[in-house]
């Protein structure tokens, strides 16, 4: 075979290749929260709850994130006291329960254990709990993961702020096991329990408005704006991509035309 028909079947094949490609590496790096959790026994109750109160969506949003998932057991206490409430009562309820940040089973460890290299009993941790209106305390809305030694030094979640009479081991939940691991993306850990906290009560209407007026909490900007960036992200990926499988059919084009050429030349000869 000529040396440019040679030259003219690879960079074929190579179009090929790069049109055949599938999507752009930035999405391997999501996470579905729902399928992560479909067909895991006993965790249906805690699925249908995230996707209902739009908790799911906030959770396939952030890159590095922590699930505390409740088993249906545990669940229907919650679920029954949400019953007839507005579904931002329940949304509220189930916040604490999804941390900024990745922590798996031996990031829990590390921190804790000061016999494992750890440097601290106590870490404190954001939620995707805002705090309610006149709050007055930057602590609401937080978890404090901490070794309870009340409990035989388990390790315990528990939601922030701490009032007079609301002991830690009221309101606190203990981590069982993992249910599902993504290193530094995103991690599912089954718990004792769903959590309590008053700064997850629904937030009053203001005195001054109707309760019919009240406005909405707006989305939030965090999970919007990384959203945006992804689809930005995805479409500059898919442009490079176009443009280079265009280069590489003008290529062809003009690589079989040079072959074409010695061809023509000797029959019009």
């Amino acid at each position: 075979m000529p040396p440019l028909a040679r030259c003219t079947v690879l960079l074929l094949l190579l179009a090929v290749a790069l049109l055949s490609a599938p999507a752009p590496a930035c999405q391997a790096r999501g996470h579905n929260v729902t399928s992560i959790l479909l067909g895991r026994p006993g965790l249906a109750q805690f699925s249908r709850a995230l996707a209902a109160t739009g908790l799911a969506d906030g959770i396939d949003a952030w890159d590095a994130v922590t699930v505390l998932a409740v088993d249906d057991a545990r669940m229907a206490p919650l679920l029954q006291r949400a019953r007839g409430l507005p579904r931002e009562a329940l949304r509220r309820a189930l916040a604490p329960h999804v941390l900024a940040g990745y922590y798996d089973d031996a990031t829990l460890r590390r921190l804790l254990h000061p016999g494992a290299g750890g440097s601290a009993e106590i870490v404190d941790v954001p939620t995707m709990l805002r705090a309610p209106p006149g709050s007055g305390t930057s602590a609401a809305g937080t978890v404090r993961i901490a070794r309870e030694r009340r409990a035989g030094g388990r390790v315990a979640f528990v939601p922030q702020p701490q009032h007079a009479g609301d002991g830690d081991a009221r309101a606190a939940v203990f981590y069982v096991r993992p249910v599902h691991v993504a290193p530094y993306n995103v991690s599912v850990l089954l718990v004792s329990g769903a959590m309590s906290s008053p700064a997850a009560a629904p937030p009053e209407p203001p005195s001054d408005l109707e309760p019919s007026t009240a406005r909405a909490p707006a989305p939030s900007e965090h999970r919007t704006s990384r959203a945006r960036a992804h689809h930005r992200l995805e479409l500059i990926l898919w442009i490079c991509v176009a443009v280079l499988a265009s280069a590489v059919v003008v290529l062809l084009c003009w690589l079989s035309w040079l072959c074409l050429c010695p061809v023509i030349a000797a029959t019009r000869n």
